[in-house]
């Protein structure tokens, strides 16, 4: 989000795209959409498991001696928090980590699972299929990761939808028609 032309209004050009595509490759709006949420994610990412992923992706990218160093600072930017969880939302730090750690889900949905559209804006994300069994599949194995990564999903935010329903998606309500048109209303709430 605090990437220059990576915020919100970036987040729902794909969104749209991936309808698009969905719709282009199936020509029908039949399908489902499912809108997950992690529940109080930057409070509850654990300082020992977030250095673990972000080391192996220090520790895979860049040199040693960048890699140590990165991991050194982010250890004194835990102590700055404090307790064994949490990360301040406002922090620059803290939005990298929040991009960077589920990663293993955003790998698991896009490339274990092949899901036909996945994507993720911090901790909202999306999966579209058409079978409405694969996404509850994979939803059990986002689950399983968010649990080993000590997040939980917010069940009561976590929503399928037919992709032909109106649904909403960071505060934008969106439809995809049987003609393939992409109605997209501001949420008048």
């Amino acid at each position: 989000a605090s990437q220059i032309g990576k915020g919100v209004s970036f987040h729902r050009k794909r969104f749209v795209q991936a309808l698009r595509r969905y719709y282009n490759r199936y020509h029908t709006n039949e399908g489902y959409i499912l809108f997950v949420d992690f529940s109080k994610y930057y409070a509850s990412i654990p300082h020992d498991k977030c250095l673990e992923v972000i080391g192996e992706i220090l520790d895979r990218n860049a040199a040693p001696e960048d890699a140590a160093v990165t991991k050194d600072i982010l250890r004194k930017i835990f102590l700055v928090f404090g307790g064994e969880t949490g990360i301040d939302i406002g922090n620059q730090c803290s939005q990298d980590i929040g991009v960077a750690y589920p990663i293993r889900v955003d790998n698991y949905a896009s490339i274990v699972r092949s899901v036909e559209a996945y994507g993720r804006y911090s901790n909202d994300f999306y999966l579209i299929s058409p079978d409405k069994a694969e996404l509850l599949s994979v939803l059990d194995g986002i689950r399983e990761i968010a649990s080993d990564l000590g997040l939980v999903i917010n069940e009561r935010k976590t929503h399928m939808y037919r992709l032909s329903d109106y649904y909403r998606h960071l505060q934008i309500q969106y439809s995809l028609t049987s003609s393939g048109r992409i109605i997209q209303k501001i949420n008048p709430k």
